[in-house]
């Protein structure tokens, strides 16, 4: 994020650098946390992501379609607001329902 920030000033000359090299310096382990539940989150449904000719648009295909077969599902954005052992908690922003996954 922070390379990409960087490259960003360069090219249309902006300046946020510095306000997210503080935020992200304040916010490393939270970041850290994210980015490591992410990925794992990621393997355990991509594990095949890292292999030759996997190809990720047509795995999202499969997803689409596959999703189709369930009756019980929710459309939001959703802010993670706890992890309970192997549990997600999740909090609909619109809303504010709570979902455990």
């Amino acid at each position: 994020m922070k390379k990409f920030v960087h490259w960003l000033d360069k090219r249309v000359g902006t300046h946020y650098y510095p306000e997210i090299e503080k935020y992200s310096t304040e916010a490393a382990f939270d970041l850290k946390s994210c980015e490591h539940l992410l990925n794992s989150l990621f393997m355990i449904h991509f594990p095949q992501a890292n292999s030759d000719g996997w190809d990720p648009e047509q795995e999202l295909e499969r997803l689409t379609q596959y999703g189709t077969q369930f009756t019980d599902s929710q459309e939001g954005v959703f802010e993670v607001t706890n992890k309970i052992e192997d549990t997600v908690i999740l909090t609909d922003l619109s809303s504010n329902h709570t979902y455990y996954v």
